[in-house]
């Protein structure tokens, strides 16, 4: 409703709100924004879109979904897949969790804990998306939607505008592309490429992510033994729960503890991670899941290599 009431605003700007009769139909109309290049009869450079669905919109309309992620995306646009989950169950049929089948689909995924987040990943989101030719996902919790917040739209533009680009990227960490590009192309008949190019695209990501990071590291502790790594939601309920034991955060560095905060949860970037747990005999990861589980935390294997 709010998009509609723009009206004639965003219509000059460019953007285009199509309230597609179902999300698969939607998913489809955004896979053909991305073949712009394709088009002589094309009126811009680039399309970026987005998607958005509640989780039962999510699975009903994967198979677009998973094409578009297949075939990529224009070197000009990018996708944003945001998948409304309501692990709550408030106004759904059953929780969801769209984190684990946008992963099965070998597309990356944002975590947003907050409003800010959901306008920094966004931009970020696109910004990957364009770099590394994947559909990129972006979970929105109805917890985090369905709130408010005072957002330093000052201080969000000044960590966009330091992001790296494309060519500063590959210069730095080395990345090169498969023959042929990973981004979309006419015709893609079914083949292994489109297997490999998958794999490329994740290899993108991970090279985008070393650059521009997202993640953040809360707590730092040059001896840590233990380190504690969050996501989305669920780092803001480990800072409340922190808060109310009062227990500061600073005494958790004195302690031995780090925490980190992941913006890309996947796929998690592999040098950052190695960085966070040097000298950590435990990990422990804090993440929303479903209704059952509201809040967990749990503890991962120990046989690390000495140092690690």
């Amino acid at each position: 409703m709010t998009v509609w009431k723009a009206g004639e605003r965003l219509t000059r700007e460019g953007i285009r709100f199509l309230p597609a009769i179902n999300e698969e139909l939607a998913a489809t109309a955004v896979l053909g924004t991305q073949r712009v290049e394709s088009d002589p009869e094309r009126t811009a450079a680039g399309v970026f879109a987005m998607w958005y669905g509640k989780g039962p919109g999510v699975d009903r309309a994967g198979d677009a979904l998973k094409h578009g992620n297949a075939y990529g995306t224009s070197p000009h646009g990018g996708v944003l897949m945001i998948a409304g989950d309501d692990h709550g169950c408030v106004s759904s049929s059953m929780p969801h969790q769209s984190d684990a089948v946008f992963q099965s689909w070998h597309a990356p995924v944002l975590s947003p804990g907050n409003v800010a987040d959901l306008i920094e990943f966004g931009l970020y989101g696109w910004a990957l998306s364009r770099f590394s030719g994947a559909w990129v996902g972006l979970t929105a919790l109805s917890e985090v939607v369905e709130s408010g917040a005072t957002v330093d739209l000052d201080a969000i533009n000044a960590r966009v505008s330091a992001w790296a680009d494309a060519r500063t990227v590959s210069a730095a960490t080395g990345f090169t592309p498969p023959a042929g590009g990973l981004h979309y192309r006419w015709p893609d008949l079914p083949s292994l490429q489109i297997e490999a190019r998958l794999h490329a695209k994740l290899d993108a990501v991970r090279a985008f992510a070393r650059i521009n990071s997202i993640d953040r590291v809360v707590v730092a502790s040059a001896q840590a033994r233990l380190g504690i790594v969050t996501a989305g939601k669920a780092h803001h309920d480990l800072m409340e729960t922190l808060r109310r034991l009062d227990i500061p955060l600073a005494s958790l560095a004195q302690a031995g503890v780090r925490i980190v905060k992941l913006g890309l949860i996947y796929p998690v970037e592999p040098t950052r991670i190695d960085e966070f747990m040097a000298g950590c005999s435990r990990c422990w990861s804090s993440r929303r899941r479903g209704r059952s589980s509201r809040r967990s935390c749990a503890t991962c294997s120990t046989t690390q290599p000495p140092g690690r």
